[in-house]
C-alpha cells in the first residue's frame, strides 16, 4: 500500500464517523443546540485536526477553518469541517497532494544544491561535497519509494541504483554515473577529506539538477 493508498483509507475511517455524531445533534429553544454523542464528537475531530495538520500544517487556511468550525461545536460546523474532509481526500485522489509533495521537495532540493554550489565556487568543496551527496541518497531513496520498491528501503546506495535498474526506473547510462559517485558519496558522509575533490563535486551539482528534474525527486 503506498503514501497516498494510505492516507486515503485513513480519510475514509474518518469520514465514516461523521454521519453518527451528525445524527447526535440536539436541540431545544431552552438549551440551544448539543452533540448527545459528546464522546464522540471530541474524539472525531481530534481525529481529524490531526490529519489536517499533518498535511497542510497549521499555518494552512483549511487547518485554520478546521479549528475555527470546531470551536463553535455546532452543527453547521461539522458540516464544514466534514466538507473540507471531503475535499482533501478527491485532492489526495487527484494526485494534487502528491505534486505539491513534490514541488516542495524540489524547492528544497534547489536550495541545497544552490548553498552547495556557492561553497564549491568559493573552493569549500567539503561542506558542498555533504549537501550535494545528501541531495543525492535523498533523492534515490524517494524514487525507491515511490516505485513501492520496500526491498531497498534502507539499503546502500549502490544497491538503490542497481535496483532501480533493475526495476527499468533508471538507464543504464544513469546507473553508471551514480555509480561513478558512489565514492565521494562515502568519502563525504564519513569525513575522508582527502578523498573529496572539488572537480568530482561540480561534476555532481552539474548532475543532481538534470537527474531530480527527470524523476521529480
Amino acid at each position: 500500500m503506498n503514501s497516498a493508498t494510505a492516507l486515503i483509507a485513513r480519510v475514509d475511517s474518518i469520514l465514516e464517523q461523521f454521519t453518527p455524531v451528525d445524527q447526535s445533534w440536539k436541540y431545544s429553544q431552552s438549551l440551544g443546540g448539543w452533540f448527545e454523542d459528546k464522546t464522540g464528537y471530541e474524539s472525531l475531530m481530534t481525529e481529524t485536526l490531526s490529519l489536517l495538520e499533518h498535511i497542510y500544517g497549521k499555518s494552512h487556511p483549511h487547518f485554520q477553518r478546521a479549528v475555527y468550525w470546531y470551536n463553535q461545536h455546532s452543527r453547521e460546523g461539522l458540516r464544514s469541517i466534514q466538507g473540507i474532509v471531503q475535499g482533501t481526500r478527491a485532492n489526495i485522489e487527484s494526485g494534487f497532494l502528491i505534486n505539491l509533495e513534490i514541488k516542495i521537495t524540489i524547492d528544497i532540493k534547489t536550495d541545497f544544491l544552490a548553498t552547495a554550489r556557492e561553497f564549491a565556487d568559493a573552493g569549500d568543496k567539503d561542506p558542498a561535497a555533504v549537501l550535494a551527496s545528501c541531495v543525492l541518497e535523498d533523492s534515490l531513496k524517494r524514487l525507491a519509494n515511490r516505485h513501492n520498491l520496500e526491498k531497498l528501503k534502507n539499503q546502500e546506495m549502490s544497491v538503490v541504483a542497481n535496483g532501480l535498474l533493475a526495476e527499468k526506473i533508471i538507464e543504464k547510462s544513469t546507473l553508471s554515473s551514480l555509480l561513478g559517485f558512489r565514492n565521494l558519496r562515502n568519502a563525504a558522509f564519513h569525513a575522508q577529506w582527502h578523498e573529496v575533490s572539488l572537480e568530482s563535486v561540480n561534476m555532481l551539482l552539474m548532475f543532481l539538477p538534470v537527474f531530480i528534474e527527470k524523476h521529480g525527486v
